[in-house]
């Protein structure tokens, strides 16, 4: 193994996590299937879900079931935005787009990772 493959492995600790999450989940309720969804495929909804899909109280439902077809994607931001707040950023990007910018990696010095701000603000 060469040392760009080995610098680069990370180990995961599945406990560790859980417990995270479930510490997490109490002061953010709802975190642990956003999680869960954001990790794992989902098919298009049951059809008693769809047929239901204009009944007032199944428009959640089906509000949910189509954010589950959702994808994350890590993607550069050209550095015309620099100098941008986050929130401006996002409300941009969504407007133009449709897409949702949720986190910021601030990489320094042009090293392999950065640090990961998830919904900075005005940062």
């Amino acid at each position: 193994m060469s040392q760009d493959e080995i610098k680069n492995d990370q180990i995961l600790c599945i406990e560790s996590v859980k417990l995270s999450l479930l510490a997490k989940s109490c002061l953010c309720p709802g975190l642990i299937t956003l999680v869960t969804n954001l990790i794992k495929s989902s098919a298009d909804p049951a059809e008693s879900v769809a047929d239901k899909h204009k009944d007032p109280n199944f428009v959640w439902l089906w509000d949910y079931w189509n954010g589950k077809k959702f994808e994350i994607y890590r993607v550069k931001i050209p550095n015309s935005y620099a100098g941008k707040s986050f929130c401006d950023l996002a409300s941009f990007i969504y407007k133009k787009s449709g897409l949702l910018l949720f986190a910021f990696e601030i990489v320094i010095n042009d090293k392999d990772n950065g640090d990961i701000l998830l919904n900075p603000g005005n940062y």
